[in-house]
């Protein structure tokens, strides 16, 4: 290979290298992402309303997939040494609070917001304001309450969390669960609508 073909080679690869770094440099600076927090392979954060209080990130908390809060409201919070799978979303238009030691597997959605009016009328127009010039910002006609999450919890690959549903400490989610109420804590549950399978020891 000449010297040219491989600087070529290298340049086309700069794009890649740079974003994956100035990736975590830009959540540092601009979020409330912990020194040792990481966001890896397809790991990102979405705050296109820039608010820094919004997200927040602790100690060795590894993300794979993708937090979004809306540009209008929302807030995400996720506690130490924390892992979010790969193609697992976290959206929030109200506020999502995750405890430490929690671990959510690949595909699994968490979102404390319908997304969408129901009306049809009202939910075209959102959907081509968001397809003209990006997300609304100023938005009162869409269901949303918040999520909270214990410590310790573990949530299956495939599992759907629902709007204002709290999930207690140590509770398991089973993989394709949906959950639609609260979970209490150290159980474990599982189906659609999830519900609780068996009791868990907290030792």
């Amino acid at each position: 290979m000449s010297l040219v073909s491989a600087l070529f080679a290298r340049l086309t690869e700069l794009p890649s290298i740079l974003a994956a770094r100035l990736r975590t440099i830009d959540y540092r600076s601009s979020l409330e992402f912990a020194s040792t927090a990481r966001a890896l392979g397809n790991g990102r954060i979405l705050n296109p309303g820039g608010r820094r209080e919004a997200v927040r990130v602790g100690m060795r908390t590894v993300l794979r997939g993708e937090l979004f809060v809306f540009p209008h409201s929302g807030c995400i919070h996720i506690g130490d040494w924390g892992f979010l799978g790969e193609n697992s979303r976290i959206w929030s238009s109200s506020q999502v609070v995750i405890g430490d030691r929690v671990l959510i597997s690949h595909d699994v959605n968490i979102h404390d917001t319908n997304g969408h009016p129901i009306d049809a009328g009202a939910r075209f127009a959102q959907t081509k304001e968001i397809l003209l010039r990006g997300h609304p910002v100023d938005i009162t006609t869409i269901a949303s309450k918040p999520i909270r999450i214990g410590d310790d919890v573990w949530i299956g690959f495939g599992a759907m969390i629902a709007k204002g549903v709290t999930i207690g400490d140590g509770a398991i989610i089973a993989a394709h669960s949906v959950v639609t109420h609260d979970v209490e804590a150290w159980t474990m549950v599982m189906g659609n609508p999830a519900r609780m399978t068996r009791k868990l020891d907290p030792k």
